[in-house]
């Protein structure tokens, strides 16, 4: 399906010349749920609210001039641009295949061969974690300028202050994707007959159809897997307050949101190492998981161990008392970071 979409958003109280200004070449965020959408819109957003000028436009919408204009790409363009050596181009990094290369591949050989051109072709680069800063920054692509944007939270949790009960509640938040390692998870659960536990896996199973089929039909033939599709943020949020604890068992995460989400609410995480994951655990508030069968062996202990959980639960809500980042906060950083390295900032005239 293609998506025309191209939205001029400005305070009329400022003129054009006075205005940062940014053309953000994206999908249309409301089109399909990821991390990656949520992202872009919140950023927008908050650019928006910020005063900043922002224009955005999808591939299909986009003209093509960009003369002396600051643009930033979703890195889904990555092999889909309009680019040209007019103004000053950014990518957007919420992914690299590269990361999670197709079968047959190395992610050294895909690297190479299919990405480093492409990403040799940006002026700079912003990231949504640490993780992807560092992978951009060995990859010998130059000396760009990368920028750090993690996400934010855009609400005010309400922390599930009650001890964890049997059966252990809990929350894994997915689309059904062989990325995200549900199915293995799913497999390996069946045959450890776990108890205990009840699990709402909450995620669009429309990308991978037949994958997610697979998954759901596993899923039905066990009592304690409950597939919730894909909910509006208030649902999501909902059932992190009634959870007892967060399950990640993607392959790989290059930041996390729903793992800072869980975070944020205080549930306690078990995670399986990927990517960003690792550093979303802080003050001993979860377990990180090398293989799906550790993760699943950690789990049933979990599940029967009460005074683990709870030690595992004071942890994560100490944490989640910490005061969390806005997105007022991230664009704020963008705005720095451009003005700062005297970008074009300003619409040509």
């Amino acid at each position: 399906m293609v998506y025309f979409w191209c939205s001029l958003l400005f305070y009329p109280s400022k003129t054009m010349q006075d205005t940062n200004h940014i053309l953000f070449i994206m999908p249309d965020t409301s089109s399909f749920p990821s991390g990656g959408n949520e992202y872009n819109k919140r950023l927008t957003d908050s650019l928006r609210d910020s005063g900043t000028s922002v224009e955005i436009c999808t591939i299909e919408a986009t003209s093509g001039q960009y003369h002396d204009r600051l643009v930033i790409w979703d890195s889904l363009y990555l092999f889909d641009q309009k680019k040209t050596e007019q103004g000053t181009h950014y990518l957007l990094v919420h992914h690299l295949e590269s990361l999670y290369p197709p079968k047959g591949w190395t992610s050294l050989d895909f690297f190479n061969q299919k990405e480093r051109a492409q990403l040799n072709a940006f002026d700079g680069f912003i990231t949504s974690s640490p993780y992807t800063t560092s992978y951009l920054s060995a990859a010998n692509l130059g000396h760009k300028p990368i920028l750090t944007i993690t996400p934010a939270i855009d609400f005010i949790p309400k922390i599930n202050l009650s001890l964890p009960q049997c059966p252990l509640k809990i929350i894994l938040v997915a689309n059904i994707i062989k990325r995200k390692g549900i199915l293995p998870f799913l497999q390996q659960l069946s045959a450890k007959k776990a108890n205990n536990i009840d699990i709402k896996i909450i995620g669009s199973p429309d990308f991978e159809p037949a994958y997610a089929q697979k998954c759901i039909q596993l899923g039905q033939s066990l009592n304690n897997i409950h597939f919730l599709g894909s909910l509006p943020q208030k649902e999501v949020i909902r059932l992190y307050e009634q959870s007892d604890l967060f399950i990640s068992t993607s392959y790989m995460e290059t930041y996390g949101m729903a793992i800072q989400e869980a975070v944020a609410h205080g549930l306690p995480l078990l995670l399986l190492d990927g990517g960003n994951v690792k550093n979303h655990l802080q003050n001993n508030n979860g377990l990180l998981c090398q293989t799906i069968e550790t993760l699943i062996d950690h789990l049933l202990i979990l599940s029967k161990s009460p005074m683990r959980i709870g030690e595992l639960k004071h942890n994560a809500l100490e944490l989640a008392q910490i005061p969390t980042r806005t997105w007022s906060d991230a664009a704020l950083e963008l705005v720095t970071f451009f003005h700062k390295n005297n970008l074009p900032f300003f619409p040509s005239e």
